[in-house]
């Protein structure tokens, strides 16, 4: 059984370094990623978001089922998908109603 805890330890620990963690700023004319490891940052304007799409992502501990996480979906025109993990960020809810008003003040 310690050896399965391990595993997983192990295995979390993979995804944690190879995630890429952002931070991103939610400015008037758009959205500012950065990009932690990489250093990458970029810019989304608001004029080039075709949608917004929210799942709400179940997590599965042992038998029971917990309610998990919201992922906010934000499709692009150019085919792009950024997605802000809300299991990933304490103010996610904040994050989100940011970019929709600021989007909807812009149309």
């Amino acid at each position: 059984m310690a050896c399965l805890g391990m595993i997983n330890l192990i295995f979390y620990i993979i995804i944690f370094l190879f995630s890429d963690l952002k931070q991103f700023t939610v400015t008037k004319d758009g959205i500012d990623i950065k990009y932690l490891i990489t250093r990458k940052q970029y810019h989304i304007a608001y004029s080039e978001i075709l949608r917004f799409k929210a799942n709400q992502r179940k997590i599965y501990h042992k038998v029971e089922k917990n309610l998990g996480y919201q992922e906010l979906e934000i499709h692009l025109i150019d085919d792009e998908v950024i997605v802000i993990n809300g299991g990933q960020f304490k103010n996610y809810d904040e994050l989100k109603e940011c970019i929709y008003l600021n989007r909807n003040n812009t149309l």
